[in-house]
């Protein structure tokens, strides 16, 4: 896909990224679900991918309990997705955290300062 993209000069540049959070959160879905294709909409899927089964995949995974079912569905879109190449994604950002040497668990899962600080304490 991306060799006919190339000959045929129809390359566009969009800007956006994703976060490794729960699909219903945002997660990296809509960067490739068509529903998500909306011209001037920043955080979307800018590169106007569009494929049908990656919909459902992204819908079905969104809505299956955690575990081996939901784990199946987002394989087989990961397969489709580095097969079909609708993003080339050129940087891997970071968003570091500063906090007081004495505060203990403050991050604890992937999505980091956007979790709650249930777990967090300070070491007197």
């Amino acid at each position: 896909m991306l060799k006919k993209i190339v000959l045929a000069l129809v390359l566009t540049c969009g800007a956006s990224f994703a976060l490794a959070q729960q699909p219903k959160m945002g997660g990296v879905g809509r960067n490739y679900i068509t529903s998500q294709i909306i011209n001037g909409q920043l955080f979307g899927n800018v590169e106007g991918y569009s494929k049908p089964e990656i919909d459902k995949l992204f819908a079905d995974g969104a809505v299956a309990t955690l575990g081996a079912k939901r784990k199946e569905i987002y394989e087989k879109a990961q397969k489709i997705l580095v097969e079909d190449v609708p993003v080339a994604w050129l940087l891997e950002l970071q968003f570091p955290t500063i906090t007081r040497c004495k505060i203990k668990d403050l991050i604890t899962t992937a999505i980091g300062v956007n979790d709650g600080f249930r777990d967090a304490w300070i070491d007197k």
